[in-house]
């Protein structure tokens, strides 16, 4: 699904209506010394379906870059599935 670079604005910031973000998806998955790039999952709520998207952001309140700033939002489809995760655990 396609957005514009407002509508993917809006839709980071909670402001997209018909839009919501799924509560604890949005997490931190790179950095550099100036950009965070962040993704989450988002659910359309006309059609109950759920788009994951990533942007970046300016990493401190010095850099003044808005999400889809400099790329365009693209969502993708995604279903939520059980994992089973092994994990090293002290004994």
């Amino acid at each position: 699904m396609k957005l514009t670079k407002q509508e993917g604005n809006d839709l980071v910031y909670g402001d997209l209506e018909g839009w919501k973000t799924v509560k604890g998806t949005t997490k931190i998955i790179d950095n550099s010394r100036w950009t965070l790039t962040k993704e989450a999952v988002f659910h359309h709520i006309e059609s109950d379906k759920y788009y994951e998207t990533y942007w970046t952001e300016g990493a401190t309140e010095n850099q003044e870059q808005d999400p889809f700033e400099y790329d365009d939002p693209e969502l993708v489809e995604v279903e939520l599935k059980e994992v089973m995760v092994s994990q090293w655990m002290s004994v």
